[in-house]
């Protein structure tokens, strides 16, 4: 799939994702579905309910990470209305057993610099702040923490 192709396809998932949010109990189960070879997303909620989801990506290893056997969490989203209530840190850690169950050393991110708050919260999930990189948001370079979590041998 090419590049415009693949950032249609997300657009167009991230859309679709939005219109299925309807306001209900926050029962949350992850359930995978794969689009992409090198990676899937996966949602969490429950029937037509979808409150949030991750995005894995298996093929990108920055050497600021220190290994080629790392998984990306390349999109993370949570609605609004279901932050705070600990669904965050539950993906991540579903993320970080994925990662363990596959026999990977890292769970790695990238998190806009001018997010403080949110680079704070990753810390507490486990993740250290590792190396810098520049994301581009339409014609505009931002700046991204890169920020990686060691997989233990026992989270197997």
């Amino acid at each position: 799939m090419g590049t415009r192709m693949t950032r249609m396809y997300q657009t167009q998932i991230h859309t679709d994702f939005k219109k299925s949010v309807l306001s209900a109990s926050a029962c949350i189960r992850v359930i995978r579905v794969p689009i992409f070879c090198a990676g899937g997303y996966y949602f969490a909620g429950h029937s037509a309910l979808r409150v949030a989801y991750l995005k894995f990506n298996f093929d990108r290893h920055p050497p600021e990470i220190g290994s080629q056997r790392t998984l990306q969490i390349q999109r993370i989203y949570i609605v609004h209305s279901y932050q705070g209530r600990g669904l965050g840190r539950r993906l991540l850690d579903f993320a970080h057993q994925r990662a363990a169950e596959a026999g990977l050393e890292w769970v790695w991110l990238s998190v806009w610099k001018k997010a403080p708050a949110t680079v704070t919260f990753y810390e507490h999930c486990g993740f250290n702040i590792c190396g810098e990189e520049l994301f581009s948001l339409a014609s505009e370079l931002q700046e991204d923490w890169l920020m990686r979590r060691r997989v233990m041998m026992n989270d197997r």
